[in-house]
């Protein structure tokens, strides 16, 4: 691992224990992997460090940013699959277009685009509350708002909405 990944990987083992309670692991990996996270109620969520410069860079957010939002999507996805034991993954399938971030895309380059102005649609919101994922999308929420508000100020991001 090289030393920004480790520095990331560093940041985010530290900062996962306060996404919820009692959270599973979190692995993050280089490879590539379909969507921004993979949850699984047995393993835990994994996210990967594959083109996360570059998204976050197009976001103008910091990659370990980018990095924080991958894994609290993925921990309210982990948090429905621990809640409710006869979903598949195909009960997460989400409708597209839509500019919710649970929408699988075809390329990770696609997520860039997400990344301009992020959010959870109220589907997902309402969807994954039901779940009994309150507390985990409501962080993920707020964890989107707070990445709006950081780039109030930024002439990059405002010229890129």
């Amino acid at each position: 691992m090289n030393g920004i990944r480790k520095r990331w990987n560093d940041e985010l083992q530290a900062w996962w224990p306060r996404a919820t309670n009692n959270p599973p692991s979190l692995i993050i990996v280089s490879r590539a992997i379909d969507g921004l996270f993979i949850a699984n109620p047995f393993s835990g969520v994994t996210i990967s460090t594959d083109q996360a410069e570059g998204i976050a860079l197009f976001a103008s957010i910091p990659p370990v940013q980018y990095l924080r939002v991958c894994a609290a999507l993925g921990l309210v996805q982990w948090r429905a699959l621990e809640q409710n034991d006869i979903l598949v993954a195909e009960d997460f399938a989400h409708s597209a277009p839509s500019d919710c971030l649970f929408v699988g895309r075809a390329r990770k380059c696609e997520y860039a685009l997400a990344f301009e102005q992020p959010c959870i649609c109220y589907g997902c919101f309402e969807f994954y509350h039901c779940l009994g994922a309150e507390r985990e999308i409501v962080f993920a929420a707020q964890l989107l708002h707070s990445l709006r508000i950081s780039t109030l100020g930024n002439p990059r991001a405002q010229a890129l909405r």
